[in-house]
Parts: structure tokens; C-alpha cells; sequence
């Protein structure tokens, strides 16, 4: 009967360390897969640039994606934040709003990040 309450408890403690495990990835510095390409692509996002010019048919803000030549209006964010010609991921859903600019069509931004490449 001992070794059998040994063996119960000795299960139960072998079966509450393997559940156990931290579910907090560990990356190496010079592997970090949040700023590669890949993980981008793999989570929606476009690459783009914004182009910054009050010349730009009434938009403060396009933004040209580098798969397409389309031109997008990106709502609601401020101009301040982004230099000319900033390489960028953006990820964006379309809006029904009307056009603010002859050139490019609104959009919702749901993410932008600065990109170095």
C-alpha cells in the first residue's frame, strides 16, 4: 500500500512539472524573430513608404505599399510623427469614407512600424 501512495504522489509531481513549463519564448539578441521580414509578412502587414508633403492633392500623408503602386490615405494619423519618405510595415483595413486627395484612397490603420531596411 506504501509503494503505492509513493507512486501516486510521485506521478502526480512528475505529471504538475510538466505542465509546468514557461510559456515565455526565449530568443537569442541576434535572433530576434519580431523584427524579421517573415514574421511581418506572416502577420499581414504590407511594405510601404510614406511620402510627407502638404503637396500631395489634399493628403498630408500617402503611403505608396512596395508590392503595388496603389496609394493609400492613411486616417487619423498625425503627420508630425513621420518623416518624408520613412520605410515602413503597415498593415490596414479600407474605409468607407470618401476621398480626402484625387490620388490615393482612405484607409483604417491598424499598425504601422518603422522598418530599417
Amino acid at each position: 500500500m506504501n509503494h503505492l501512495k509513493n507512486f501516486t504522489l510521485f506521478s502526480f509531481l512528475f505529471v504538475f512539472l510538466l505542465s509546468c513549463n514557461s510559456s515565455k519564448k526565449v530568443t537569442d539578441n541576434n535572433n530576434d524573430t519580431t523584427d524579421t521580414s517573415e514574421y511581418f509578412i506572416d502577420n499581414g502587414y504590407e511594405k510601404a513608404i510614406i511620402t510627407n508633403s502638404k503637396n500631395n492633392s489634399g493628403c498630408a500623408l500617402i503611403i505608396k505599399l512596395e508590392n503595388s503602386k496603389e496609394l493609400l490615405d492613411p486616417l487619423e494619423i498625425n503627420p508630425d510623427n513621420y518623416p518624408n519618405e520613412q520605410k515602413i510595415w503597415f498593415k490596414f483595413s479600407a474605409s468607407r469614407m470618401m476621398n480626402r486627395c484625387e490620388r490615393a484612397r482612405p484607409v483604417k490603420v491598424i499598425d504601422i512600424k518603422k522598418r530599417d531596411e
